[in-house]
């Protein structure tokens, strides 16, 4: 296997103003144009920019005949398959030259293409911060997972490619953005001077720092806006590290077996959701038997009938105003994030023939019209931090336990990334303290007789989508009783219950899961997390420890999900393995029920 190991690639550009990447951020009064920022404010030269003047100066460099690097090989291409993904992991580069006065604007005045005259209300009023004239320096770190003959080559494409081109930015034909120099240097980026922490036993935590803005999609907004959770799901934590893997050997997962205990059990796995959290613990899902009155928080899981509370009907989650949210949050330990817009446009390639558009050669390279999209961002916090909880087979030895355990923290070590649609990087460390904001019952002490509560904490598919396909208003409380009658072998049945569902499917799904194995398109049925659900324990014996297993390894797919969607990562990501269908038992969350007094039953 190539040894191979983590290298960071910093680039320096110098240009000249003016300059101008166009910006997202509303203009101040009378500005046409803004300049781009990053989260933090910062004037940037976007990463993707530079792909593509890298992209095209290597082609160009190809067709002169002089050497240099494969384009698709480091920024990958489009498609689901392992191969086309990207090796060379990019990043903006911020400013670091200070403005030399207050921001200024610069005009600029649209020319009639036959006349050559100015055009009638064409004025153009661009944003600078810098004098004209005044070098400007532009400096960021890219990362890669190479051999040091890779890095050199790499290193060597990368200046020679940046210094390919005169100009960068829009206005060039006018004089913007005039490349003064450029550079590239890399480093061997070894792992932190501290000793790093390896559990032992068969649970450990995952804790990550994520200072770049992360954006992975939970759902698009009119088909061109992706708006980032909060949460990581174990998937993703879980593709992350399969990338790092292949990156550090090579290799796919599973040929890696023989040789690395992290890729021998990696199926076995099973990573939790990463949630944001305010300190060291981990934070649940708010449950959705939670109802406001007034400024009062009440849990109203006990109630098996619709209550009124004073006379008044009192109001779900789904109902509340922001103030009630954001008092329900406080007592979460919710991790404090914020939104960042980062606008793009497509560009046009050979794959856009998926849209049913014959190829055009000529048009190859240039930004794509009428395809602009954009990423909402979710920035954190700098005291916020992700938690995620991963668990091994019970029946693994320690012996084999110990050395997954020194593969995952060595894998880590120089930090765990690319997260996410914006290829975010996270410092990541291993621990052995596990602490949950809200505790949760042990689950040997159940009763036969007793109710207890059971509260999704992350999503989980509890019934086959065809079993409430082209029905107004399916038997929830039927197909729920089901589920949990099948899964616990008939030692729990479920009372009532509190929870929501969403649909989850879409175009990725279907060509990442569903086409390639040539299988109809077929949406799943999410139940959400905080759902609750009330069960009464009929088997205590039987109860008892498939209750503890379902707490270290989440709810198992019933039958039904299993024959209709499968069961495998191959055909969908909502498995057990990638952290859904978390739960936690008699949640002790702190919110009371209401008094009896003041119940009335509708």
């Amino acid at each position: 296997m190539p040894d191979r190991t983590l290298y960071t690639f910093r680039l320096e550009i110098h240009l000249r103003s003016p300059w101008l990447v166009h910006g997202n951020a509303p203009a101040q009064f009378g500005l046409s144009a803004t300049q781009m920022r990053d989260h933090r404010g910062n004037l940037i030269l976007p990463g993707n920019l530079l792909v593509g003047r890298l992209r095209d100066a290597w082609h160009a460099m190809t067709a002169f005949g002089l050497a240099t690097e494969n384009p698709d090989h480091w920024f990958g291409q489009a498609g689901p398959e392992p191969d086309r993904r990207a090796r060379l992991w990019i990043a903006d580069l911020s400013l670091a030259t200070p403005p030399a006065n207050a921001p200024q604007a610069r005009p600029r005045v649209a020319l009639g293409e036959t006349s050559g005259a100015a055009e009638d209300a064409q004025l153009l009023l661009v944003e600078q911060n810098h004098q004209a004239g005044q070098a400007l320096v532009f400096t960021g770190q890219w990362r890669a997972v190479v051999t040091a003959d890779e890095a050199t080559r790499l290193q060597r494409a990368l200046q020679a490619g940046l210094l390919w081109h005169s100009q960068l930015g829009a206005q060039r034909t006018v004089g913007f953005g005039v490349v003064l120099r450029a550079a590239a240097t890399c480093a061997r980026s070894d792992p932190p001077i501290s000793p790093r922490q390896v559990p032992h036993g068969h649970r450990a935590r995952l804790v990550l720092h994520i200072a770049d803005p992360l954006c992975v999609a939970t759902r698009s907004l009119r088909g061109n806006v992706f708006a980032s959770g909060d949460t990581l799901s174990g998937g993703t934590l879980k593709g992350a590290l399969a990338t790092q893997l292949r990156a550090r050997f090579g290799k796919p997962v599973d040929t890696l077996a023989p040789h690395n205990a992290l890729a021998r059990h990696f199926d076995a796995l099973r990573i939790g959701h990463a949630h944001p959290a305010q300190d060291e613990a981990r934070p649940a899902a708010l449950p959705q038997s939670l109802v406001a009155h007034g400024d009062e928080l009440f849990d109203v899981a006990a109630l098996a009938t619709p209550h009124l509370i004073d006379g008044q009907a009192p109001a779900f989650h789904h109902d509340w105003k922001r103030p009630t949210a954001d008092a329900a949050r406080a007592r979460q330990g919710w991790g404090a994030t914020a939104s960042h817009l980062r606008v793009r446009t497509a560009v046009y390639g050979p794959h856009q023939a998926l849209d049913d558009t014959p190829f055009d050669p000529t048009l190859a390279g240039q930004a794509w019209d009428d395809h602009l999209f954009a990423y909402d961002c979710r920035v954190a916090r700098d005291d916020t931090r992700w938690l995620a909880d991963i668990h091994l087979a019970d029946d693994l030895p320690d012996t084999e336990a110990a050395a997954v355990w020194q593969a995952l923290a060595d894998l880590i070590a120089p930090g765990l990334g690319p997260l996410g649609k914006t290829d975010a990087f996270a410092q990541a460390r291993l621990t052995t303290e596990q602490p949950h904001r809200w505790p949760q019952r042990n689950p040997a002490a159940v009763a036969s007789g007793e109710q207890l509560t059971l509260q999704l904490n992350t999503p989980a598919l509890l019934f086959a989508s065809s079993q409430v396909a082209d029905q107004a208003a399916p038997d929830l409380l039927a197909l729920y009783r089901d589920a949990f009658h099948q899964l616990s072998g008939g030692a729990l049945r479920l009372s009532h219950f509190f929870a929501s569902q969403r649909m989850a499917g879409g175009t990725y799904l279907h060509r990442r899961h569903l086409a390639q194995r040539q299988h109809a398109y077929r949406p799943l049925v999410l139940t959400e997390p905080g759902s609750v659900f009330v069960l009464t324990v009929v088997d205590a014996d039987t109860a008892r420890p498939l209750l503890a297993r379902w707490q270290r390894h989440g709810l198992p797919l019933p039958t039904a999900v299993v024959a209709e969607h499968g069961g495998r990562w191959q055909d969908h990501p909502y498995l057990p393995q990638n952290g859904y269908g978390e739960i936690a038992i008699d949640l002790q969350h702190g919110f009371p029920p209401p008094p009896a007094h003041r119940l009335t039953a509708c």
